[in-house]
Formats: structure tokens, C-alpha cells, sequence
């Protein structure tokens, strides 16, 4: 008997421990709404060109924290961002990337038909 409780307190350790480290439990965010957008922003006080990506997200998981990460894919190369953020369950919350990286004329050259040649995409996992 006692055998068979230790063997069902083990069993529910390593499900909850499963759970746990693949990111079931924890906050899981939706995309409210996203923007992309060009901007200025200073860099050493200088005026520096850059584009902006906004994600609202809203989390319908638990409270903890997350590894927001944002990735610009543009015709000059493909850039990265990450920020570590804290949500508590049932939170909204705006989070914005600046990407420096792109420049003003790359983006004005790859854009002369007109189409749109830059997009984002949003992903995150949990962190302890």
C-alpha cells in the first residue's frame, strides 16, 4: 500500500513538473492588436530612423513571467528583440520594439513598387 502511494505522489510530481517546464502553466498571452510603423528616435542625440513594432497582448494564463520576443523581418536583414516582462493573470499590456537597424533609404528603396516589404512577428515563453 504504501508502495502504491509513493508510486502515484512520483507519478504526479513528474506530470506537474512536465507541465510546468513546457510552458502549460504560466501566462499565455494573445495578440490583441499589432502595428508596424516607421519612426524617428534619437541614438547618441542624434535624430536615427527606425521602425517601431506594437504588440497588445492580453494574458488568459497565470500570473509570471515571460520572454517577449519580436522579430523584423526586412529587406536589409532580419533583426531580434527580446524583453523579459512580468504579467499577472487576466492583464492587458502594450509592449513596444524599436528596431534601429534598418535605414531610412534601404527601406525607401525596397518600397519604390509600393509594397509593403517589412513585417514582424511575435512569439514568447515562459521564464522562472
Amino acid at each position: 500500500m504504501k508502495n502504491r502511494r509513493l508510486k502515484i505522489s512520483s507519478i504526479a510530481v513528474v506530470i506537474i513538473a512536465t507541465l510546468t517546464l513546457s510552458g502549460c502553466v504560466g501566462p499565455k498571452l494573445d495578440v490583441l492588436s499589432e502595428q508596424l510603423k516607421e519612426t524617428i528616435v534619437k541614438t547618441n542625440g542624434e535624430d536615427d530612423y527606425a521602425i517601431s513594432y506594437h504588440v497588445r497582448v492580453r494574458n488568459n494564463g497565470l500570473g509570471g513571467k515571460v520572454r517577449a520576443m519580436a522579430q523584423l523581418f526586412h529587406p536589409e536583414g532580419t533583426f531580434y528583440q527580446e524583453q523579459i516582462v512580468s504579467f499577472k493573470a487576466g492583464e492587458d499590456a502594450d509592449l513596444d520594439f524599436v528596431f534601429t537597424e534598418p535605414t531610412v533609404v534601404g527601406t525607401f528603396v525596397a518600397g519604390t513598387d509600393g509594397q509593403t516589404r517589412s513585417r514582424a512577428v511575435f512569439r514568447y515563453e515562459s521564464v522562472r
